[in-house]
């Protein structure tokens, strides 16, 4: 299983990742991208376990995104 954080002293707003998997990231009030784990959006610098069937749509993110501000690692 994968987890999945996002840096968002980096994230730009682009939104790129919310529009390639909403279920697992959100824009915040605040104008960056945070992660959500089941349909909640988690606080800032927070890691989201991943379900199974949006793995391959979180490392199409980590790849789009501009800012580079996204960050996988295998659950342990």
């Amino acid at each position: 299983m994968l987890e999945v954080t996002i840096q968002q002293r980096r994230c730009i707003g682009n939104g790129c990742c919310v529009d390639i998997a909403p279920d697992v990231f959100a824009m915040g009030d605040d104008g960056v991208a945070y992660v959500c784990e089941n349909g909640r959006m988690l606080p800032k610098d927070a890691t989201a376990a991943v379900p199974a069937h949006l793995e391959d749509l979180v490392l199409e993110v980590v790849d789009e995104c501009p800012a580079e501000c996204i960050r996988v690692q295998l659950a342990a």
